[in-house]
């Protein structure tokens, strides 16, 4: 589509182009006569976004001018450019491009008059407020030039200008620079809208809502929308107006900056925090919530755009008022000369407050701060002193002129609008003050004006000016303006001066021509006070009209207010005093303004457990909630004010299900999704890391004009070190978030379930709670002493079991399931159970068949099934016998709650966490987790229920976590029965479980049948668990599920699921190659794929062979042993194919003229199917070799096209694994990968998987000619692009993660990270305030932290030095770097670090580290993130010698560097 491509380019900037001979109009996002922007020809049928005209009731709409008069024939069909919103010209292009015959265009251009939907307005005519005129010329495009650059810009949105509004062009007389000219006041004071004026503006509004929804919400925008207008036209019928959502007002209140035509910095629109204030009704609380907004925004001097909004005006004369101007403002006296003392700006309301009752200072000056003035639903206004504490003023100096400080000059840092009226949809808000932060200029002014201050003569005696000059004022202008500006960075006070602001103006005024299709801006306020014509905006020509949302200006209220002879009045102590006495009533004001999301993703119901415990959290201080990614509301994103995300990750780095769709919708923001407009195919996995775009780490995006600017988050990750993409999701959306714009108030925290994983979470989310509220100015409510921050949340008088006999007891387990669970669940039953394994084999693997008959489960070979299992029933039954019970455990029951203090009267409500009836026994066999070891907040709670001292002691010591809880985890591993038969005291109420256990999870397995083969089956391969503990007892510990598989009677029922894998699915093409790797179990979703293939080949003599035994035939067979390649020709009648050590069973040749004729048969539809390669490995030939009858007999059908076998435990022989195989196979698997484009699958657990792909990787280096970069980049593309599958599970606990070498490096990870976390962060925050937000956390090995101001530490293995034990015999050499700019050709990932110590080391605390800072050849990234996971080497370089080979160590917690200031 290169002439698509050209288009838009050219179109970006209002340009057309010539396609084939045919001149193609420039377009825009809103140049399309559905959104009132050009008129396009009607296609076929279709107009120029592809809609149907008589949609927008729009007919004979004439062509554009440069359509030359033909138009393309599209068939009505075609629906690829609708919605688009981007005008006629993609039509053209695609046209052109296709060979699409052109037709005469039936109505060539024109400016007779025609119908539109839209007003199209004239600079000269203007109408009132929701008139829609019918009638009008058409309005063309306008050009706006600039002067100086030579450029064109095309601004199409002044037509949709929706409300018109005179902009002082008359043909008579311009009053366009009016401060606030009369015309644009139409309105009298204080009057609602009536319904009939409030409906079509509210529906012009939310149609703006929804169509920025559009990409959040999909294809659902439009009936959500539908069903909201419909629910506000019933609104406004009973009361004659409606209530915005907090996300409306959101949109509509940045919307309303973006449209302000008169301000330079609306670049950081998305910025505005909005302040939801419409529940207060008193002048106490508008008070308080005006004395929050000045904290908040004012923020220490780093200003933030802040807008309160209070109750919108619903009745006549009743309207919430802040009188103020602004909220800080200072004093004007006017004494009886007609001098004034302070601002003159302010001397009549200064009047008007001693009117009121306000006494100024005994002793007044030039700055006295001026009260509060305030009016709540139309009543008497009411005044407030302002504390002191909470304006924060700025002395005025200048650094060249010390005697400058003489004048005593300041002015406050906020200036915060209070006098503007904001209209969203027909709603108006009287009292709305907003602020952002000052340009230096405007202080000037302020200072500096004849009708202000009117210090200039005063400032240029000070600088010595001669003023009988004719420019002294201006050199005295221009030293104040410079004054100004190095007075507030000097304190840290938020400023901008009017070069910037103008330059960040011209950037935002090019952004909305491109994405929106144009920008009101009014010159004669755009371009600053002085020095005018030296900043860019001078030349630009602008274009003022007016847009809604929008603010608006109002009269005075003094002006129409009666004053009475009385008046209340309230001084700041009395204030204070009422305000400690009622902090408490007016908490919850605070956290409706401050609202708290909490997102999490889940497989196994950990993150929902965390996320409930950042909410309770939170909610000492925030209106916190939690959502499922899945089920969240997408669009809401945008207004989110602190969002927080807690997420696991499932495989080898996929997101869990229902957090996919969320990831996928940030990458898809991330690369400028817009709706409507077709995109390149994404990526088909998100199981890699996504980096931080190289032009975030640059420092090259605006911040400001990023979709999430405004949106301050967490991430924490909940993950297994024994998997290589250790929190992967987590990280990715840590990273997405950044890139979108937001601000990151805590580091990205880990949790590994290995070891350490609830105190981790706990250490991240005090800093977490901790860093929000001091953002948002609140206090934390949180004892020191408090190390989790949580309080039990049981009590006997809060919950009870209580008998019921209605509803009656129903025993459907598949929608008792779906009420816990909240998904649709299947019941099959068991249809048969096959062991898989020899007898004599010590490992237990079957095959379950589910009979699926009747029952709606579609899948596909390579999916999931997830299975909903049951308890131990005997163990179920000791558990009981341990309780105390209510009532017998086998009689229906429920689970009650309470609010508030318990009381006789007090009506209890069931819980829904249970079915509702369910006995006890039921509980605990099908719903509730008894097996999970409990948790150091689940101790804590026991420990109240031990009657024996020691056990106390000891539970308490456990509840605290660390090391000693870990142990015992480690060495016990103990369920919920052992915990109480460990502690003899316990008494545990049966209540106390029922509200606290975590809840039975379902487990995966691969399917291994193919639903073409097997249409009323499921097959399951699952291999039993069962270990020994180490406590010493050596009990034995059961898989929960796998055992219950392994024991359930035949016909019993099985709760499952089916759980979609994309990403493992065959390929569409049957003539691409298959090289399957499936060890052990890991060979069960391969069994689907060799089933698929022999259903697919649809060849009797195949499906013959599959459900036969193969015939023992005279076979050729080859050996295959990396070791020892030799050719053996055997019978197989004379020696059984199984005992073969490894096997290669090649075609067998069948004498029989039946079978030969078969298999010339199936030799002919080979050709048109690719090869199926398996590799599959197990221990012992004899005892493991699973589905071996069923692998020969897809072999001989031609399914399989190569088996090939590797036996690690064979007796007499080497052990060997798929990776040799691999390796031997070396040039067939390039050429199938590599050439022909082929799919690799690998299946098993997460060691093998790794093994295997590093294998790849040196296949591809040592055969394909590639370097080592090169081979790991292509295997990262074959992910990427959907040719290199991965389906892991976790390797086994009785084989690797209760190993004493894994667990007790994760457990010497995690202590040690855990011990220092708090001194590094402390560190860190003392040494590197502004880097601290930008790093991640210390168990986080893919970003280097700076150890100084604009150093880099980076940790690599030498062969010489002192040695660290943990480390083995290789030394830590510690070298700080110095960044230098890298160059233009700087690659993102896999750059080479390159390090130049100095001639003199010197050792460190046990460190060999260098004299000097050193530099890096490359800076972006310094080392990539999958190098440092991988533990690859990094080449360093000394004085010229030859490289010293390196590697980045994956955790930073094992170093001993006492000095460190910042992790690795």
């Amino acid at each position: 589509m290169e002439y698509t491509v050209a288009l838009c380019n050219a179109s970006e900037q209002g340009l057309g182009i010539d396609v084939k001979g045919v001149r193609v109009p420039p377009y825009s996002q809103s140049g399309c006569a559905a959104y009132g922007g050009d008129f396009v020809p009607e296609i076929n049928g279709l107009d120029a976004t592809g809609q149907n005209p008589d949609d927008v009731k729009q007919t004979n709409a004439p062509c554009p001018k440069d359509c030359a008069g033909i138009e393309p024939m599209l068939d009505r069909s075609d629906r690829r450019f609708r919605r688009s919103g981007l005008g006629v010209a993609p039509l053209y292009a695609h046209a052109i491009e296709e060979d699409i015959p052109l037709k005469p265009c039936p109505n060539p251009p024109t400016t007779d008059t025609v119908s539109n939907p839209i007003p199209m307005v004239s600079s000269s005519h203007s109408v009132s407020i929701g008139e829609r005129p019918q009638h009008q010329r058409l309005t063309q495009p306008m050009p706006l030039q600039n002067l100086i650059m030579g450029t064109e810009l095309i601004d199409r949105l002044y037509n949709q200008s929706t409300k018109i509004k005179d902009t002082g062009c008359h043909p008579e007389y311009c009053v366009g620079s009016h401060l606030s000219p009369k015309e644009t006041r139409t309105r009298p004071y204080a009057q609602p809208r009536t319904s009939e004026e409030v409906w079509p503006l509210a529906k012009d509004f939310i149609r703006q809502y929804y169509e920025s929804k559009t990409t959040a919400l999909g294809e659902r925008w439009e009936e959500a929308m539908k069903a909201r207008l419909a629910a506000i036209k019933r609104e406004i019928e009973v009361k004659g107006h409606y209530e915005l959502t907090y996300e409306e007002l959101v949109f509509g209140a940045r919307t309303a900056w973006r449209n302000a035509p008169r301000c330079v910095n609306r670049i950081i629109w998305r910025q505005l925090e909005v302040l939801d204030a419409r529940n207060v009704s008193t002048t106490l609380e508008m008070f308080d919530a005006l004395c929050h907004h000045i904290k908040y925004g004012t923020n220490g001097g780093n200003m933030r755009s802040t807008i309160t909004v209070f109750q919108h005006r619903t009745r006549p004369n009743a309207d919430y008022r802040v009188w103020n101007s602004q909220l800080i403002r200072y004093a004007g006296y006017r004494h009886e000369d007609g001098s004034i003392l302070g601002d003159p700006a302010n001397a009549d309301f200064t009047e008007i407050c001693t009117k009121l009752g306000w006494t100024p200072p005994t002793c007044k000056t030039e700055f006295d701060i001026l009260p509060l003035v305030l009016q709540a639903a139309g009543g008497e206004p009411q005044w407030y002193e302002i504390p002191t504490e909470l304006v924060l003023e700025v002395p005025i100096s200048h650094p060249d002129y010390p005697d400058f400080d003489d004048l005593n000059l300041k002015w406050y840092a906020l200036p915060a609008v209070s006098s503007l009226c904001l209209d969203i949809g027909g709603i108006e808000f009287p009292a709305i003050p907003f602020n952002g932060w000052y340009m230096g200029t405007e202080i000037g002014r302020n200072l500096g004006d004849c009708n202000r201050y009117n210090l200039l003569k005063p400032i240029a005696l000070n600088l010595g000016l001669n003023i009988n000059s004719k420019f002294w004022k201006d050199k005295a202008l221009i030293e104040l303006n410079f004054a100004i500006i190095h007075s507030y960075q000097k304190c840290n006070v938020s400023i901008v001066d009017h070069h910037s602001a103008t330059e960040s103006f011209m950037t935002h005024l090019k952004n909305e021509t491109l994405t929106r299709g144009g920008c009101p801006a009014d010159w004669v306020w755009i371009v600053p006070p002085f020095s005018g014509s030296l900043c860019p905006v001078f030349h630009q020509e602008m274009l003022l009209y007016h847009l809604s949302p929008s603010y608006e200006y109002q009269d005075d209220p003094w002006k129409h207010h009666t004053f009475r002879t009385s008046s209340k009045c309230h001084k700041f102590k009395t204030v204070a005093e009422m305000v400690r006495q009622t902090a408490e009533m007016f908490h919850h004001v605070y956290q409706k303004r401050v609202k708290a999301t909490i997102l999490y993703a889940t497989e196994t119901g950990h993150s929902r457990n965390y996320a409930d415990i950042v909410k309770q959290f939170f909610g000492r201080n925030f209106a916190s909630q939690v959502h499922c990614m899945e089920s969240y509301n997408r669009a809401s994103l945008e207004q989110e004010q602190l969002l927080i995300v807690v997420t696991s990750t499932f495989g080898s780095g996929d997101p869990p299900a229902n957090g996919e769709s969320f990831g996928r919708y940030l990458l898809g923001l991330r690369n400028g999704v817009r709706p409507g407009v077709m995109q390149p195919q994404c990526k088909k996995r998100m199981s890699t890391i996504v980096a931080p775009s190289l032009q975030l780490m640059n420092g090259k995006v605006n911040e400001a004009t990023r979709p999430l600017s405004q949106v301050k988050y967490a991430v924490f990750g909940l993950g297994s070190r024994t998997y290589p993409n250790f929190c992967t999701f987590a990280h990715t959306c840590d990273n997405l978030l950044k890139d979108l714009g937001a601000e990151q108030i805590c580091l990205c925290g880990e949790g590994n379930e290995l070891c350490g994983q609830e105190e981790s979470f706990q250490f991240w989310l005090r800093q977490c709670y901790l860093r929000a509220c001091e953002i948002y100015k609140l206090d934390p409510r949180l004892d020191k002493n408090d190390d989790s921050g949580l309080e039990p949340g049981y009590s006997k008088e809060k919950f009870r079991i209580q008998a019921i006999n209605e509803p009656p007891m129903t025993n459907d387990i598949q929608e008792d399931l779906k009420c816990v669970h909240g998904r649709t669940i299947f019941t099959p039953v068991v249809k048969s159970r096959t062991k898989l394994q020899a007898p004599t084999s010590e490992r237990s693997t079957i095959l379950v068949c589910l009979d699926i008959t009747g029952l709606h489960m579609p899948y596909e070979p390579g999916d999931h099934v997830g299975v909903y299992p049951q308890n131990n029933a005997k163990m179920v039954t000791e558990l009981l016998e341990q309780l105390t019970l209510p009532l017998d455990p086998d009689l229906p029951m429920c689970l009650q709650s309470c609010s508030g203090s318990p009381s006789a009267d007090k009506k209890w409500v069931s819980e829904k966490r249970l079915p509702i009836p369910v006995t006890l026994r039921e509980a605990f066999t099908l719903f509730l987790d008894i097996n999970t070891p409990p948790t150091p907040q689940f101790l804590k709670l026991l420990t109240k229920h031990a009657t024996d001292e020691t056990d106390q002691t000891e539970l308490e010591e456990l509840a605290k976590g660390g090391d000693v809880y870990e142990d015992w985890k480690y060495e016990c591993f103990p369920n919920l029965l052992d915990v109480i038969n460990q502690f003899h005291s316990l008494k545990i109420d049966a209540t106390l479980l029922l509200h606290h256990l975590p809840l039975l999870q379902y487990r995966y397995y691969s399917i291994s049948s193919s639903p073409s083969m097997f249409p009323n089956e499921l097959h399951m391969t699952v291999a039993t668990v069962s270990f020994k503990r180490q406590n010493g007892q050596k009990s034995w510990h059961n898989g929960v599920c796998s055992n219950w598989l392994n024991e359930i009677e035949i016909g019993s029922l099985v709760p499952c699921f089916i759980r979609r894998a994309p990403t493992f699915h065959l390929p569409d093409d049957p003539e691409t190659p298959i090289i399957m790797v499936g060890p052990g179990t890991g060979i069960a979703p391969f069994r689907s794929f060799w089933q698929e293939r022999m259903y697919r080949r649809n060849g009797t003599s195949t499906m013959q062979l599959a459900l036969s035994n193969p015939p023992p035939k005279t076979v050729a067979m080859a050996l295959e042993n990396p070791l020892e390649d030799e050719k053996i020709q055997k019978t197989a009648a004379d020696k059984d194919e199984a005992s073969l050590p490894v096997a290669m069973l090649k075609r067998q040749s069948v004498s029989d003229a039946a079978d030969n004729h078969t298999m010339t048969q199936m030799t002919e539809k080979e050709k048109a199917w690719g090869i199926m390669e398996l590799y599959f490995g197990c221990r012992n030939a004899d005892v493991d070799y699973i589905y071996r009858d069923e692998i020969s007999k897809a072999h001989i059908s031609g399914a399989l096209t190569e088996v090939h076998v590797a036996l690690s435990r064979q007796s007499g022989q080497p052990k060997i694994y798929v990776q040799h195989l691999l390796k031997k196979n070396a040039e067939s698997i390039v050429d199938a990968l590599i050439e022909e484009r082929g799919h690799f699958y690998v299946c098993g657990d997460i060691s093998m998987a790794a093994e295997v792909c590093r294998t790849l990787q040196n296949i591809f280096e040592d055969n394909a000619a590639m370097s080592a970069n090169e081979a790991k980049h292509m295997i990262e593309t074959m992910k990427d692009d959907g040719f290199y599958h991965e389906d892991i599970f976790g390797v086994t606990l009785k084989t690797a993660e209760v190993t004493t070498r894994v667990r007790t490096a994760a457990k010497r990870a995690w202590m040690k990270s855990y011990s220092r976390q708090s001194t590094i962060e402390q560190n860190l925050s003392e040494t590197h305030p502004n880097q601290l937000s930008k790093v991640k956390s210390a168990t986080i090995a893919s970003v280097m932290m700076p150890s100084s101001p604009g150093s880099l530490t980076v940790y690599t293995k030498r062969t010489h030095g002192k040695s660290i034990p943990e480390l083995g015999d290789e030394t830590e050499h510690k070298t700080c770097l110095h960044p230098l700019e890298p160059p233009a050709d700087s690659p993102v990932n896999g750059s080479e670090v390159f390090l130049q110590p100095s001639d003199k080391d010197t050792e460190v605390n046990g460190f060999h580290s260098t004299g000097r800072q050193q530099h890096l050849k490359r800076q972006h990234p310094v080392i990539s993130k999958e190098s440092i996971q991988q533990n690859e080497d990094v080449n360093v370089t000394k004085g010229g010698s030859p490289a010293v080979k390196g590697t980045i160590i994956k955790e930073s917690a094992l170093l001993k560097e006492e000095s460190i200031s910042g992790r690795s």
